[in-house]
């Protein structure tokens, strides 16, 4: 009985050391991606206007906005929420700490946010939006072991991050070719948004190989259906429906249809499969081969 009491003791103890540390906040849960109707200054203005026409919130930072807590002692405590990227279902880690090069005058901000509305949303259908857009000079990812690497986009499970670099400097072509890319990021990050059983048709033709040992697919792989694009990749499986799937939507937007039906002429198997895929994007507002 002593040594229960004493625990409760030493429980207790730590309880009234650590209480004044500790938060409370009984206000209501906000949104800290939405910019409130009181907040005017022109970044702001632009922030909520664009989110307003597009569904789609626009971030120039990835320090989203701070609120005052009250710890238990009385005293305020101020509390900055942080976008997370967080976790890519495809390529990323939860580990992966990203380093973020802003945007700093208003006139890159309108240009880039222009660009990303008029040229690329405006182009993918409302299914296939972002929940939001980091748009910023230059990103860097260093995963757990420090490696490092430079990238110009990146889906989060709540943004999608890209790095355009001098907006107010690029070329026409190279405008043409960041537009391009985007669509084709938007659209694959979130296909499974289109049921899986809109496919049926298109895994149809390579079900038979499926998940099964690497050493057991005809080669040439393009005879059964498979693309190459994942083939020696040792982390993602080619012979899967998900790497089957993008690796289609990663030469069909890569590819005009010309080119695709010349280059695969001799593989009527992967000419079905492409038309196959291009009927269910067409079919949810994707313009590709028209």
């Amino acid at each position: 009985m002593k040594n229960i009491l004493l625990s409760l003791i030493f429980i207790m103890s730590l309880y009234a050391c650590d209480k004044e540390n500790w938060l409370y906040n009984d206000l209501p849960e906000r949104n800290f991606f939405e910019i409130p109707e009181d907040v005017t200054d022109e970044e702001s203005v632009l922030r909520r206007e664009f989110a307003k026409r597009n569904g789609v919130y626009l971030l120039f930072n990835d320090t989203l906005g701070y609120q005052d807590v009250m710890g238990v002692s009385g005293k305020k405590v101020r509390k900055y929420e942080l976008l997370r990227l967080g976790y890519d279902m495809l390529s990323g880690s939860q580990s992966d700490t990203f380093v973020f090069d802003f945007y700093t005058t208003l006139g890159e901000k309108r240009a880039i946010a222009e660009f990303v509305e008029k040229e690329v949303l405006e182009n993918v259908p409302v299914l296939f939006h972002p929940y939001s857009v980091l748009l910023v000079k230059d990103m860097e990812r260093i995963d757990e072991y420090e490696y490092s690497e430079e990238l110009s986009m990146f889906s989060g499970m709540k943004a999608t991050a890209i790095a355009f670099g001098d907006i107010l400097g690029v070329s026409s072509e190279e405008r043409l070719t960041l537009k391009n890319a985007l669509i084709q990021e938007m659209i694959t990050r979130k296909i499974s948004s289109v049921p899986d059983i809109e496919f049926s048709v298109f895994y149809s033709y390579s079900q038979e190989y499926y998940g099964v040992s690497k050493s057991l697919v005809p080669t040439p792989i393009q005879s059964v259906g498979f693309l190459d694009n994942y083939y020696n990749d040792y982390w993602k499986a080619f012979n899967t429906k998900q790497y089957d799937l993008l690796a289609y939507l990663e030469e069909i937007f890569q590819l005009s249809e010309t080119e695709f039906r010349d280059i695969y002429a001799t593989y009527p198997i992967v000419i079905r499969k492409m038309e196959e895929m291009v009927k269910v994007l067409h079919k949810y507002g994707v313009n590709v081969y028209l």
